[in-house]
């Protein structure tokens, strides 16, 4: 319920995103909030955010391949926060379904953590294993990256569950032989790591008619 400040009144409007990820949630309240102190009306606040789509490349960019694989292109940046968001947004759209997709989660270095960086990336590996991630492939040669993938073996992702390759084209070759129809494949790392091309390469296979979904 939202209460109009030009009436008094208290309505109820619908509003779906056009963007991915319960972090967007808060996000699109506060949008909501401000605008209405602002002096427009819910239904305006409403349409407005049902239309906003995400303006910069490679942040939560959800496109599906022919094959039904999808891939979700969150290489734009990377902090502890908003890596557990992408992660929560994978594994929220892999349950969306009647029946639960494999999850592959391609994950880099978070850049400028100092003294913290091999912890924070530590954690991110625990919290990829908790949230049942099928997959967790750490990309990099540095001792952060290292530290994510030590963190998911040790959070109980052994075997082939979880892996560390040098660098993207390793990944790429990796994720080519392993992808198949309906799985997920989050790309996330800071902008410096340019891990983007994980999710481009995947993308730019010759069989796949692409289709950017809308939010679910």
């Amino acid at each position: 319920m939202i209460t109009d400040r030009t009436t008094g009144t208290e309505q109820r409007v619908s509003v779906t995103l056009a963007v991915h990820g319960e972090h967007q949630v808060g996000n699109a309240l506060t949008a909501i909030a401000i605008a209405l102190e602002c002096g427009v009306t819910p239904q305006q606040a409403a349409a407005a955010l049902s239309d906003a789509s995400p303006v910069s490349a490679h942040r939560m960019a959800v496109t599906t391949r022919a094959d039904g694989a999808t891939v979700i292109d969150d290489a734009y940046n990377a902090n502890p926060d908003s890596m557990r968001a992408a992660l929560k947004a994978l594994a929220t759209v892999a349950r969306s379904g009647p029946t639960r997709r494999r999850t592959f989660a391609v994950l880099g270095e978070m850049g400028e953590l100092g003294d913290e960086s091999v912890v924070e990336h530590d954690a991110i590996g625990r919290f990829a294993v908790r949230l049942d991630i099928t997959r967790i492939i750490a990309v990099g040669a540095t001792r952060p990256v290292r530290g994510l993938f030590q963190g998911a073996v040790m959070e109980g992702s052994w075997g082939e569950e979880a892996s560390h390759v040098p660098d993207a084209d390793a990944a790429i070759a990796l994720l080519r032989d392993e992808v198949g129809p309906g799985d997920i494949v989050l790309v996330k790392a800071s902008q410096s790591v340019g891990l983007w091309s994980v999710a481009e390469a995947l993308l730019g296979n010759d069989n796949a008619v692409l289709e950017t979904e809308a939010a679910r």
